[in-house]
């Protein structure tokens, strides 16, 4: 382990539009970190509250304020961000999530143990109405590559205010988030990251993520479905590349509750798992018995629930 006194290991990347209510608590939870060895690159859009004055309130060094003089969106800013770190590791958090005093040091100890992973997240709780919401388990597994390769057909696994990664992946393979994803780009990112490496999920909740009504996933649910769709296509065509427009739909339907099913059959469903689980046997593009339970079950869920 090297001693923290040393070179910057981490840089910290958040994007911040009108923030004002809940900034201070997050910068605080990165500033409290165990893990000393960061600078914290935060991107200001153009907002039009006071957060560039609680962010200015802040007079630790490691904080370097990247100032929008108008808003140019989160994709634009966070690649602006991203041209600003220096570190060997990018670790991302938004400006409404709170990080776990420990979460750097777990994290950073994990990928200099396997220079495999490219990719790090963690666990994470929700926080609703400003209170912890209980979890549903008391018990937080290790989620491995080759089970998170295949939830990635479905959406992205892990939490983007939760994943640490490798700068190599900006600076070697010129990964950065793409418009063509809008409100899903850390999906994207994710999906082009995973050519280069493992991907892994820790067994702790290392960052507390607030649930609000202006969140992404809720005010922009159709519009972020349809981006996701364009990846979720993409995946499979590694497996199937001559797919019909009929097995386009019929998977799109199987990995998503926002996409329809009133056009698809129970033997459209069975068929479409029965030829893509004969073509990872062929092919093991995936784990076969994970991929087998993975479409199996989401096929027969369908099914059950028509």
């Amino acid at each position: 382990m090297f001693n923290q006194q040393d070179e910057i290991q981490i840089s910290v990347l958040m994007t911040a539009y009108n923030a004002g209510k809940t900034i201070a608590e997050t910068i605080a939870s990165v500033l409290g970190q165990t893990f000393s060895a960061f600078e914290f690159i935060i991107v200001n859009d153009g907002s039009t509250d006071n957060t560039k004055e609680v962010i200015s309130s802040f007079s630790d060094k490691r904080i370097k304020l990247i100032d929008n003089p108008v808003n140019l969106g989160i994709i634009d800013s966070a690649n602006k961000g991203l041209g600003y770190c220096r570190s060997k590791y990018v670790a991302r958090i938004d400006a409404d999530d709170i990080c776990h005093p420990k979460r750097f040091l777990r994290q950073y100890r994990f990928m200099e143990r396997n220079p495999n992973c490219v990719v790090c997240g963690t666990h994470y709780r929700k926080i609703r109405n400003s209170k912890i919401v209980k979890p549903s388990s008391k018990h937080f597994f290790h989620v491995r590559d080759k089970i998170l390769r295949i939830e990635m057909l479905r959406n992205s696994p892990i939490g983007n205010p939760t994943v640490i990664y490798r700068r190599s992946l900006v600076e070697e393979h010129g990964l950065r988030y793409d418009h063509n994803y809008l409100y899903c780009e850390d999906y994207a990112f994710l999906c082009q990251a995973l050519n280069f490496g493992e991907i892994h999920i820790l067994n702790r909740p290392l960052v507390y993520y607030r649930q609000h009504s202006e969140q992404i996933s809720t005010k922009y649910a159709g519009l972020q479905c349809e981006n996701a769709n364009k990846i979720r296509v993409s995946l499979i065509k590694r497996l199937v590349p001559d797919i019909s427009s009929l097995e386009v739909s019929t998977h799109l339907a199987l990995m998503t509750d926002l996409n329809s099913r009133k056009d698809i059959t129970n033997e459209q469903i069975r068929q479409w798992v029965d030829r893509v689980c004969g073509l990872n046997k062929e092919k093991k593009i995936y784990d076969v018995a994970l991929f087998d339970k993975f479409m199996h079950r989401r096929g027969q869920r369908i099914i059950e629930n028509k």
